[in-house]
């Protein structure tokens, strides 16, 4: 994806605008959030459990770490947006590895964490919070009794959040064609803002199916949903050839 919407960024003609298919139960959707994926990699040294200045836990780190990715989720409730639910940037610690075992101090511990920006908020000022605080507090107490201690970021993910400006054109045909009188905004994220902030052109969200059942066992999408997609498919085709 990111190979085609770099490609599409130097057209000298682009698209008119992009229609990305994820399920919004057939919603016009044309803003949502971003979304930064990480791994933070802690080392430190192991030794023997019952002499723990010879060692630098990095399972405690990790710990301290987790406690900051806490707090900092809970400021970033303060700035809102009533459109999203939940209506802030939110911050999740997915999964965490470490350790060797419990007479051990450990020297390795894995935190994959993401979040989830709202439009308008730089994700890169959040992820430099986050790097500087564990640089300049979690790190110094590791390399008191282990100078070769260091904590790492890996980005594993990243796409940016979707703009409702600069789709007004395309919003006010899609609503035409499928009869729509409002549009919508998600909390997930979709190929749709790489359209728009790397393209350059405006995106529209829409597509059959409910995000409630997406990624579970029994996933599915009801044949009135697939019949309301395949209705708006061919409205925009003749749409297209009327012009062509």
């Amino acid at each position: 994806m990111r190979s085609l919407v770099d490609h599409l960024a130097h057209l000298p003609i682009k698209p008119r605008f992009a229609l990305i298919g994820e399920p919004t139960d057939m919603k016009l959707v044309t803003a949502h959030k971003g979304i930064c994926v990480e791994r933070t990699t802690i080392i430190g040294r192991a030794a023997h459990s019952s002499l723990p200045d010879e060692g630098a836990n990095a399972l405690f780190a990790a710990g301290a770490f987790l406690g900051y990715l806490d707090a900092l989720a809970q400021e970033l409730r303060a700035h809102q947006d009533a459109r999203f639910e939940p209506p802030f940037t939110s911050i999740n610690a997915g999964r965490m590895t470490g350790g060797a075992a419990v007479n051990i101090i450990a020297d390795r511990a894995v935190i994959d964490w993401e979040f989830r920006p709202l439009p308008g908020i730089d994700p890169d000022q959040i992820l430099d919070r986050v790097k500087s605080h564990a640089q300049k507090i979690i790190l110094p107490r590791l390399q008191a009794t282990a100078p070769e201690a260091e904590i790492s970021f890996e980005q594993i993910a990243r796409a940016p959040s979707l703009e409702a400006d600069g789709s007004e054109d395309a919003e006010k045909l899609m609503r035409r064609l499928i009869g729509a009188n409002e549009s919508h905004a998600v909390s997930f994220t979709t190929e749709a803002g790489l359209f728009q902030k790397v393209s350059g052109i405006p995106a529209i969200v829409i597509g059959p199916g409910s995000i409630e059942q997406a990624h579970k066992p029994d996933e599915f999408v009801s044949l009135d949903q697939l019949q309301r997609a395949r209705s708006m498919l061919e409205a925009l085709i003749d749409y297209a050839e009327a012009r062509a």
